[in-house]
């Protein structure tokens, strides 16, 4: 993750740098390095930040540096603290390739995925080439919709990674989705030869040829899967669905039965469990074990239908928000509360209205009722949080005013600052995004 060449890149430049800047003679920026990379294999992450920390200050405004600050943040474990990093190297320079991918493989962790396929696509432009990279690309531009530049990335990790069949396998279930299924065939048959122990390869030609009707070649290529791993609940659910358009309702019970036991919540499994029983005549049993899914997840139905009408009146506040409305907004968050009456984020949208409105006492009561939603969270958590909503709902200029009122309450939290940065970019504030950026390392923000 930490290669010696970034280590001896820094190394060269920050020499030179020295050199102009006049530093001590006892400042080696090399060693510096060395002994930060050293701390880091030893897993000594308080003697490799406080390195790192001294080359930072001394050099703030050096894009590889943040980047190697970052690296060994994530490495031990301070997420948060090494975005912020990531974004500041980022903005140092637009270019670096390292620091734009690890920002877009950290806001596709945590399912942000517009922002991280704007990242990866930076960082795939600026020449990073890495299977990672290419994987998750292929993935964002499949749930965009994108199918032919998902093809392209997937045929690039699968060149760096010749023997492995994995990529060409998603390739063939990309074909599958856009409805070539002959194409599909065609990817699948030859791995499933070169790769008799690769179970899913087996698997997912099984399932293509079960959607071309090739139903007795479907069950026994999906036999081959099932000898090595015959707990897969997919595979017994298409065992199921194989079994039963061959006219083999019991085997095909059997086979929806050993799914719903791996996977209770597999919904086409029950189906197809009630179908098999109905073709054997088991009417009543039939109707029993679809009345019985229908009411183990009616809760979780009703809970998100409930979710939905939530998120519903709190938009309807936001768009408020937008066009200065504020009692309508307050009027819309209270509709919301009284679905879910202490939820964090429609109560931190007012404090916030409140507080604008002059009405402290108030606010000041809302600011003790977060408190307790979050469990004695500070308030910039919540600010946190809703500033985030904001963002993903392409509400940038409502996101910095919750975030700014966040980084008031606690200018020290990274996570904060990286969203703020982020809402400045995307409300198309740049100079502000800027001036964001400086203060934070100016400050030279002492990490614990």
């Amino acid at each position: 993750m930490i290669s010696k060449d970034l280590i001896q890149r820094m190394a060269g430049v920050l020499f030179c740098c020295c050199l102009l800047a006049g530093c001590g003679p006892d400042f080696d920026p090399e060693k510096e390095m060395e002994k930060a990379a050293a701390a880091v294999e030893r897993k000594d992450y308080v003697e490799a930040l406080g390195t790192i920390d001294k080359v930072a200050q001394a050099f703030p405004e050096y894009a590889d540096v943040r980047y190697f600050y970052g690296l060994v943040l994530r490495r031990s474990g301070r997420e948060a603290d090494a975005r912020l990093q990531f974004l500041l190297a980022s903005r140092l320079d637009s270019t670096h390739a390292g620091a734009l991918a690890q920002l877009g493989l950290m806001a596709f962790e945590v399912q942000d995925e517009r922002l991280a396929l704007e990242y990866l696509e930076k960082a795939a432009a600026a020449g990073l080439s890495q299977v990672r990279i290419h994987d998750t690309l292929a993935y964002l531009y499949r749930k965009f919709e994108q199918t032919d530049k998902a093809r392209i990335q997937l045929g690039l990790a699968d060149r760096l990674t010749p023997g492995n069949p994995r990529f060409r396998i998603k390739l063939a279930i990309l074909e599958k989705e856009t409805g070539n299924l002959r194409g599909a065939e065609t990817i699948l048959r030859p791995i499933a030869r070169t790769y008799p122990d690769s179970w899913d390869a087996h698997l997912f030609l099984a399932g293509t040829l079960k959607e071309l009707h090739e139903l007795p070649e479907a069950d026994s290529v999906l036999a081959m899967a099932r000898r090595r791993n015959p707990r897969h609940p997919q595979l017994q659910y298409l065992l199921g669905s194989i079994r039963l358009g061959m006219g083999q309702p019991d085997t095909a019970e059997v086979a929806f039965r050993k799914a719903i036991s791996l996977r209770s919540d597999l919904k086409e499994a029950h189906y197809g469990l009630a179908q098999a029983l109905r073709r054997q005549g088991k009417v009543e049993e039939s109707r029993g074990v679809l009345e019985q899914f229908r009411r183990s997840h009616e809760a979780y139905i009703s809970e998100e239908e409930e979710g939905k009408t939530y998120i519903t009146h709190w938009l309807q506040a936001v768009s408020h928000l937008k066009v200065g409305e504020d009692d309508a907004a307050v009027r819309a968050l209270h509709e919301a509360m009284e679905i879910r009456s202490e939820d964090p984020a429609a109560l931190t949208l007012l404090w916030m209205l409140r507080r604008k409105q002059g009405e402290q006492s108030e606010a000041e009561d809302i600011r003790g009722r977060i408190a307790a939603a979050l469990k004695g969270g500070p308030l910039s958590e919540a600010c946190r949080h809703v500033g985030v909503e904001l963002l993903r709902r392409n509400q940038a200029e409502q996101a910095v005013a919750v975030l700014e009122a966040g980084v008031t309450e606690s200018p020290a939290d990274a996570l904060l600052q990286y969203y703020l940065i982020r809402a400045y970019e995307q409300a198309g504030l740049p100079e502000q995004a800027g001036k964001q950026a400086n203060k934070v390392m100016q400050a030279a923000i002492k990490l614990k």
